[in-house]
C-alpha cells in the first residue's frame, strides 16, 4: 500500500490494473530494480503487448453495408460486437436515432464492450441522456481539428472542437493502452462524403480499445 502511494502515477502509465501494478511492484522487489529499471520494464511489457494486439490476422473479414444502420443492425446477433466507432449526424432532426444507437449498442455488445462516438456540440445533454438509459458514461474525450475551424451563428462560437462520447456495456473492464482524451485530427477528409472525417483519430482509438481478433462494428 504504502509503496503504491510513494511511486509516481507516470511509472504506471503501461500498466492499466491494481493487480498488475501490484505484481509489478512485487517483481521489482525481488530484482531489487530502481525506479528507472521499473519503468524501462513497464514499457517492455507495454511494447510487447502492443506487438501482440498489432498482429494481423491471416484473413482479415470486413463486411462494408450501405443503409439505414436501424435496419441494417438487426442481422447482428446479440452479445457479438466488441467495440462500436461512429460518428453519427449532428443536427436536431437526428436525435431520435441517438436512441436507436444506444438501444442497439446495448444489445449487440459483448458485456465490457464499448461504444465510442463523435458527437457536435449542439444537444449534447439529450445525447447523452439517450446513451445514459442503455449504456454507462466511461469518458468524454475532445477532437480537436487544425486546418479550417467552424462557425456556430446559434452562438456566436468558433467550434475547433468535437466532444467524443465514451460509453461501456457492464461489468467495466479498462482498455490496456492509456489515450490521450484530446486527438488531434489533422484534416478532415471530405473526398467521399461531405460529413468525412480523418480517418487518424479512428485509428488511434481502435487500436487503443481492441484486441487482436476483435469485431469492430
Amino acid at each position: 500500500q504504502e509503496a503504491l502511494k510513494m511511486l509516481s502515477h507516470t511509472h504506471f502509465r503501461h500498466v492499466y490494473t491494481r493487480e498488475n501494478r501490484i505484481k509489478c511492484l512485487e517483481k521489482a522487489h525481488d530484482n531489487n530494480w530502481t525506479i528507472a529499471q521499473l519503468d524501462r520494464e513497464l514499457i517492455l511489457d507495454d511494447r510487447k503487448r502492443k506487438e501482440k494486439r498489432l498482429q494481423i490476422p491471416k484473413e482479415i473479414k470486413v463486411d462494408l453495408q450501405l443503409g439505414d444502420f436501424r435496419k441494417l443492425i438487426k442481422d447482428i446477433s446479440d452479445n457479438s460486437i466488441d467495440l462500436i466507432l461512429t460518428d453519427p449526424p449532428y443536427a436536431k432532426e437526428y436525435l431520435p436515432l441517438w436512441n436507436n444507437l444506444a438501444e442497439e449498442s446495448y444489445r449487440v455488445l459483448k458485456p465490457s464492450g464499448f461504444l465510442i462516438v463523435y458527437s457536435g456540440q449542439t444537444s449534447l445533454p439529450e445525447k447523452m441522456n439517450y446513451l445514459n438509459k442503455y449504456l454507462k458514461y466511461y469518458w468524454l474525450g475532445m477532437l480537436y481539428h487544425k486546418g479550417n475551424v467552424g462557425q456556430c451563428f446559434e452562438v456566436n462560437m468558433f467550434n475547433r472542437a468535437k466532444p467524443i462520447l465514451f460509453y461501456y456495456k457492464p461489468p467495466l473492464k479498462n482498455q490496456e493502452t492509456w489515450l490521450e482524451d484530446v486527438i488531434i485530427s489533422e484534416k478532415s477528409d471530405k473526398d467521399i462524403h461531405e460529413w468525412g472525417q480523418n480517418i487518424k483519430p479512428f485509428e488511434k482509438i481502435i487500436e487503443c480499445f481492441t484486441n487482436y481478433n476483435d469485431t469492430v462494428l
